[in-house]
Formats: C-alpha cells, sequence, structure tokens
C-alpha cells in the first residue's frame, strides 16, 4: 500500500490553502473597509492648529497642557511653545474639534485663545504656573 501519495497530496494542498489565505494582509472592519481605507479616511480628516496659550508660564504649564490635551478623543499630538505662549495641535476633526480643544485647556487652568481660564483650576495651579501679578 502507497500511503506517501495521498499524504503528499494532502500537504500540498494545505501549503497551498497556507499561502492564499497568507496572500492578502488586509483586515476588514465591520462594515467592509480594509485597514488601509480606514487609515486613509483617518488622514482625511487631520487637522492642525495653532492656539495663543497667553497665561503658559513654564515647564510645568507646558507638560500639564499637553498631558491633559492627550487624554481627549481625537488628539494626534500636542506642543507647547512657552517662548511664543502658542499650542500646536494635530487632531482627527472627525472625532473632536477647536471648542472641545480650548475648553479642555480652560479646565486645566490656562486662556486658550479667547476662551477664559477656570478660575477654580487657575487658583489650584502652583505659583509658577501664574500670571506674575497673581503669585504670592
Amino acid at each position: 500500500m502507497n500511503i506517501q501519495k495521498p499524504i503528499g497530496s494532502a500537504l500540498i494542498a494545505l501549503l497551498i490553502a497556507g499561502v492564499a489565505a497568507c496572500g492578502s494582509n488586509e483586515k476588514s472592519t465591520d462594515d467592509g473597509k480594509s485597514q488601509s481605507q480606514m487609515m486613509a479616511g483617518q488622514n482625511d480628516n487631520k487637522a492642525h492648529t495653532m492656539l495663543k496659550l497667553p497665561t503658559v508660564q513654564c515647564d510645568i504649564c507646558k507638560k500639564t497642557i499637553e498631558h491633559g490635551l492627550t487624554g481627549i478623543n481625537g488628539i494626534l499630538s500636542v506642543t507647547v511653545d512657552i517662548e511664543n505662549k502658542m499650542g500646536h495641535i494635530n487632531y482627527d476633526s472627525s472625532r473632536t474639534d477647536l471648542p472641545k480643544i480650548e475648553d479642555r485647556i480652560a479646565s486645566l487652568g490656562y486662556q486658550a485663545n479667547e476662551t477664559a481660564a477656570d478660575p477654580v483650576a487657575y487658583n489650584k495651579l502652583p505659583n509658577c504656573c501664574k500670571l506674575p501679578e497673581d503669585r504670592k
């Protein structure tokens, strides 16, 4: 009885099935879009904004704002420029918007563009983060 021929055929069939299954590394989502289509869609919504941060004073302010914004759904990156009192924010405009970003910064105790800082949060900031006239 020659059993090698059926085993060899079965191994070849498994090899072909494995190669065919691995041939496409695109994964579909529930709505039928592939990962690359989803990534392309995310890039379509990428936005950049520059915010005036007139009350920013030091590195602690910088870290507070940068870390505080990373918790917002849709924020891609945040850089605070202390010297120029500006914030550079990249975000997904389908998941967040400028008013939400400004409100979040205000809730941390800092003015963002024309959105005033929350006074309770501002009073809780360390002295180095307050305007010189408000330091104790």
